[in-house]
């Protein structure tokens, strides 16, 4: 069975989510994984489960999440809060045989995007466990590591390509951000750090 997982915080969740829960056409089997909780719970509200986690491992969350709720023959779908998806997103999703793949990637690597094997990461439960904590420099390192670590057995969406659009403040909190639309999949990425810096961004 397919999920789709997506790492949010308890600061911004209210204001980042109800833009991409409601593009979501199927809203079925979602996992919100929130860091900086006040407590570790998981609640369930129609076919939204929601895993509340004192730390912090920013988009990462979702592994162990996925590893702890998840049964070895499913996959996960790796989003993130700060997206939207396009009409065509679903059907794209669903319609990809993506069962003989350990992973399928959207665009290189490109914020962790695509379809994950429970089976593939339960073998890098190690690195996953490391995970707690991390800050966000961290954070963005890792970035599309299965993609350049794990090639063997990888599966790819056809024809993705990314292309900028404007800077628009999405949730209208002064944030601007980059529009970033991944053509393979339909779907919108509002990106914070969208140049070259050293200290990152954690913003809605």
């Amino acid at each position: 069975m397919l999920y789709y997982l997506i790492p949010t915080t308890t600061k911004y969740k209210d204001i980042v989510l109800p833009k991409l829960l409601n593009s979501l056409h199927t809203q079925n089997n979602i996992i919100i994984a929130v860091n900086n909780a006040e407590e570790n719970k998981i609640e369930q509200r129609d076919n939204i489960i929601t895993y509340y986690s004192t730390n912090n491992s920013f988009e990462y969350l979702v592994l162990p999440v996925a590893l702890e709720l998840l049964k070895e023959d499913d996959h996960i779908f790796w989003l993130h809060d700060t997206c939207e998806c396009g009409e065509k997103f679903d059907s794209i999703i669903n319609g990809f045989d993506y069962t003989h793949y350990n992973f399928v990637d959207v665009y290189h690597g490109q914020c962790n995007f695509g379809i994950y094997s429970i089976s593939f990461l339960k073998k890098d439960q190690e690195f996953i466990s490391s995970l707690s904590n991390i800050d966000k420099t961290n954070a963005v390192e890792f970035e599309g590591r299965y993609y350049h670590k794990f090639r063997n057995k990888m599966g790819a969406f056809p024809n993705s390509t990314v292309v900028n659009k404007e800077t628009v403040d999405v949730y209208n909190n002064g944030t601007k951000r980059l529009v970033e639309y991944y053509s393979g999949i339909d779907l919108y990425k509002f990106k914070a750090n969208w140049w070259f810096r050293r200290d990152w961004v954690v913003t809605a």
